[in-house]
């Protein structure tokens, strides 16, 4: 099962301390997402299974975004945590 986000262009999300972000949308089924660590990029489409972003996690198009946003659904084992940029730095705020 996949996690469905929706993200605006420069907007964040984390797969366990990992940073991406949404760099740029091409159409509401293709988008550009960077990894902040190397700056390395992938174009998601919703073909296939998605493109593999980290070993093991997966990211693929969603339902259609409408206009400049970008729905990514992401599929990751169980054990893998994933959340919004605003989630991930309000949890560790908190720790």
């Amino acid at each position: 099962m996949s996690l469905i986000l929706a993200f605006n262009p420069g907007d964040d999300f984390y797969i366990d301390d990992e940073r991406f972000v949404v760099a740029s949308i091409i159409s509401s089924t293709s988008f550009i997402i960077r990894r902040e660590r190397d700056g390395a990029e992938f174009q998601v489409s919703d073909h296939g299974i998605g493109q593999e972003i980290i070993p093991g996690v997966f990211a693929r198009a969603g339902l259609r975004g409408h206009g400049n946003l970008a729905r990514i659904a992401l599929t990751a084992p169980q054990s893998i945590k994933i959340a919004t940029g605003k989630n991930y730095r309000t949890a560790r705020q908190a720790d």
